[in-house]
């Protein structure tokens, strides 16, 4: 296996969702790593029902939750038979965790989904913050 290879993980969160009803799924990263890029999978039929908010999320005893995707100006992404690649530059420390909050807004159907994200443990959260600092500093 290359070293790329084993740089990378990539954590998939999948399931449906019943009427009315939000489902909620995490991961604990076990060491420090970044959201590269997450894919956020809609199979036919929910017509925009479904919303899903992809996130990063401190210890419970911090309170951070960032989320990952700021979709056509909502706050959840939704669809009907598509397939969004996004690009993420999120740092993620040991213990923190990923996950998806998924909302089904139909009173009548169940819906599936499918969501994966890249990590990336190379350089650690280290490499998002130095990505930060280039884009400021190629403000000046």
């Amino acid at each position: 296996m290359s070293e790329t290879h084993e740089r990378r993980e990539s954590v998939r969160f999948a399931g449906n969702v019943n009427p009315g009803d939000t489902e909620t799924e995490t991961f604990e990263v076990s060491e420090d790593c970044t959201v590269e890029e997450v894919k956020v999978r809609f199979y036919q039929g929910p017509r925009l029902s479904l919303h899903v908010v992809p996130f990063v999320e401190d210890a419970p005893d911090r309170g951070r939750r960032v989320e990952l995707v700021n979709f056509r100006g909502k706050e959840y992404v939704d669809g009907d038979n598509d397939l969004w690649v996004f690009d993420a530059s999120e740092g993620v420390e040991d213990g923190e965790v990923i996950g998806v909050e998924v909302e089904n807004t139909d009173g009548s159907n169940t819906y599936d989904y499918a969501v994966d994200m890249t990590l990336d443990y190379a350089g650690g959260t280290e490499r998002a913050a130095v990505g930060i600092v280039e884009r400021i500093a190629g403000w000046f």
